[in-house]
């Protein structure tokens, strides 16, 4: 008799427990699984894009990133060229969390716990840099003949430096070049939310 019920209620109780325990990621984020044991060597957590996955309650929390691409204008002013021209620029990057696997490691290592707020203003510290190295490699000319050539550029300098922190940048476009009088430079970043 007792044999039977075990038979009726176990598989029913672990039907519910994994039920309940089953998490379900949606197609814009990326599901972060940590705790418990490692995950492989030198990972310390699970990262699942699409699909869902088990989480142990007590063992094991979950947390997601937001896969939704952000939008950066970055005003630079009096930047120098490589013929040390002092120029004044703004280019427009478009943004978001990586979805490949060593990307999403490095994001859920790096971004995990901020705001995506915080995640733009990190990414506008990287790109500030690599953009006046950018535009540092070139000249007036340069930029004035062929306006495509610098958007690459830019792209390809300030792209790696992103993926290092689990960012992906999909395009930039230089919306503003010109010369400019000034000595000193300084750089601001405006972020627009996306529509």
């Amino acid at each position: 008799m007792w044999i039977i019920i075990a038979y009726l209620v176990i598989p029913l109780m672990a039907g519910v427990i994994g039920f309940k325990c089953y998490r379900k990621c949606p197609a814009d984020k990326i599901m972060v699984v940590f705790g418990g044991t490692p995950f492989g060597k030198g990972f310390s957590s699970r990262c699942i894009h699409g699909g869902g996955t088990f989480v142990w309650p007590l063992i094991q929390k979950f947390a997601f990133l937001d896969l939704n691409p952000m939008t950066l204008n970055v005003p630079l002013k009096d930047a120098l060229t490589g013929k040390n021209e002092h120029v004044d620029a703004e280019a427009e990057f478009v943004i978001r969390i990586s979805s490949d696997e060593d990307g999403m490691r490095n994001a859920a290592d790096c971004l995990l716990d901020m705001s995506r707020g915080e995640i733009e203003k990190m990414a506008a510290k990287v790109i500030i840099g690599m953009f006046r190295l950018a535009l540092a490699s070139a000249t007036v000319e340069e930029v004035m003949r062929n306006r495509m050539q610098m958007e690459f550029r830019i792209l390809s300098m300030t792209r790696p430096e992103l993926e290092k922190i689990g960012i992906n940048l999909t395009r930039v476009t230089l919306n503003e070049y010109s010369v400019s009088g000034s000595e000193n430079g300084e750089a601001a970043v405006t972020v627009e939310n996306n529509v």
